[in-house]
């Protein structure tokens, strides 16, 4: 067989496993959360947040949402309008996510760390019927970005200020531009109009209408509007909820933010799926998160590997290790991270996963598996995934979490896809003895020193283990000889004084010479995404 012939790895899930038994129905997230509140009562705590005093319940999530939809309906919001929302960790995330869903509408979640060339090109991709977001304070001119953003638009747009009690647990007080609404008041516009009968009934919703525009990390390129349907976004969380083995009695930090897909599918939705209780904090800090364990008594976590790798490392400093009572969670985290977990913080039930916005879970780990052999790769095919691997070993992808597009960009739409329907992940895999799936890297984080092809990830991985690294990035820097050669950015452990013939030492005689760093770029913290990634783009944009 030719190496640029498809070849199938597994089809519709592959070997069942026991976290695959059950599947989920199809439905729509209004009627997700019924489902929740009829398995688990109204007065079970979905989501806690710790820094602002807030526990919001099923049922008051459920009331709540119901306020906040007849307010988009009373603004002028109609089905299939995208409500696009910019609030960070905020309590009203979720009740806003249930409302838009209720109003027929479409969520587009908006990353706050946007400034404004970054808004205008997300609110020109989605225009929005109503913006939702935060206040200015003292940290962000967010607010005033975003009416910038939204009069450059050719449609109008309503732009709402989020005024509840939660926003008052703020930097500072916030502050909202001239042309804006307060929430509150938009509230009490749908509470005059439900008086009066000046409120329609609720829209027909089905679970293969679009529910949210999902727009990318934009680590390697500028973000992209992924349109997911309602059931291929209760699917994925449903996975996840599965394959991380989360029941009802759980407690799970969340430190994911609600616009990245970790907090918009497995934080919000992944609360009532699960029945769990989340817990999230208004800001990742990894001492300060940590201590939020402990005090909730979380029983799971789910993240990135440098969150859990700063966790680590912050709880020894301050002797807070054996106080941890996690028992499960899932990370999306190389096999040296994934030991980390469990041997160093004790979480024996993580679970490795992989997976990406327009698929949602490709592939994890089994709890039935011993730790040492789930960390080996990034596991197998998840419910319903059809994956095979292509050309040089390219993950690709189909099945019902798979997404209806990009939005308002038929040409990547086009390029993302084979002709026989395929999505191309853009990441490499090989198959383990097992036939488990073994990340290799991503077809375009490849290096390629005078013609040989070195992955990134792998040399990652490798450099890991060394005592003296806590983190790590492997970019390509230019060369006049060679044409690119491999560079370490590296974050030393606390007190390291690390060289680069420390990293060629260590790297003598076990990965090949073409693969070694021959540059060491030092420090003091690698920068990250909002969603916990390593921001490789602005590495490679520093360096260059």
């Amino acid at each position: 067989m030719s190496v640029h012939e498809p070849v199938p790895v597994a089809v519709d899930g592959g070997t069942p496993l026991p976290w695959r038994e059950e599947a989920w129905p199809r439905l729509t997230i209004p009627a997700a959360l019924e489902r929740a509140i009829a398995l688990h009562g109204e007065q079970s705590v979905a989501w806690s947040y710790p820094d602002a005093g807030v526990e919001l319940t099923l049922g008051g999530a459920r009331a709540a949402a119901a306020e906040w939809a007849d307010a988009l309906v009373a603004a002028g919001v109609l089905p299939g309008d995208v409500v696009a929302v910019a609030l960070g960790s905020d309590p009203l995330w979720p009740v806003v996510q249930l409302a838009i869903a209720e109003a027929g509408a479409v969520m587009a979640g908006i990353n706050t760390r946007y400034r404004s060339h970054e808004l205008a090109q997300v609110l020109r991709n989605c225009r929005p019927r109503l913006l939702i977001s935060e206040a200015d304070t003292e940290r962000s001119p967010f607010a005033s970005l975003a009416a910038e953003a939204l009069g450059q638009l050719d449609t109008p747009a309503i732009h709402v200020i989020a005024d509840d009690d939660a926003a008052a647990e703020r930097d500072a007080v916030g502050t909202a531009p001239a042309g804006t609404v307060l929430a509150a008041d938009l509230l009490a516009r749908g509470r005059a109009a439900r008086a009066v009968g000046g409120i329609p009934s609720r829209p027909s919703v089905a679970p293969s209408d679009l529910a949210l525009i999902q727009y990318t990390s934009g680590s390697t390129a500028a973000p992209k509007g992924v349109e997911l349907t309602h059931d291929a976004l209760l699917a994925t969380a449903f996975q996840v909820v599965s394959a991380a083995g989360y029941t009802a009695e759980d407690v799970i930090y969340s430190a994911l933010p609600f616009y990245h897909v970790g907090g918009s599918i497995c934080t919000g939705p992944g609360a009532y799926v699960s029945g769990a209780r989340m817990v999230i904090p208004r800001r990742y800090d990894a001492l300060g998160s940590v201590r939020q364990m402990i005090a909730a008594g979380c029983t799971a976590q789910q993240g990135h590997a440098a969150m859990f790798t700063m966790q680590i490392d912050a709880a020894r400093a301050a002797g807070l290790l054996g106080e941890l009572r996690l028992r499960k969670g899932w990370a999306a985290a190389p096999p040296t991270v994934i030991e980390r977990i469990a041997s160093e913080m004790g979480v024996e039930g993580i679970v490795p996963v992989y997976g990406m916005s327009e698929f949602g879970l490709v592939a994890a780990g089994s709890l039935q598996e011993p730790v040492a052999q789930r960390a080996s790769g990034i596991g197998w095919p998840a419910p319903g995934a059809q994956i095979r691997l292509a050309g040089e070993g390219e993950i690709e992808v189909r099945g019902r979490q798979l997404l209806r597009g990009y939005r308002g960009d038929p040409n990547a739409t086009a390029a993302a896809f084979t002709p026989d329907g395929w999505l191309r992940t853009g990441d490499l895999a090989r198959r383990g003895a097992d036939g488990r799936l073994v990340f290799a890297g991503r077809v375009k984080d490849m290096i390629k020193p005078g013609g040989e092809n070195v992955s990134a990830a792998e040399v990652e991985e490798f450099l890991r283990g060394h005592p003296l690294i806590a983190e790590v990035a492997v970019i390509g820097v230019p060369d006049e000889r060679l044409g690119e050669v491999p560079a370490a950015v590296v974050q030393p452990v606390p007190g390291a004084d690390l060289k680069l013939a420390d990293v060629e030492t260590f790297c003598h005689g076990r990965i090949a010479s073409f693969k070694t760093p021959k540059h060491l770029l030092v420090e003091e913290q690698l920068p990250l995404l909002p969603n916990g990634k390593l921001d490789k783009r602005t590495l490679k944009e520093r360096y260059a």
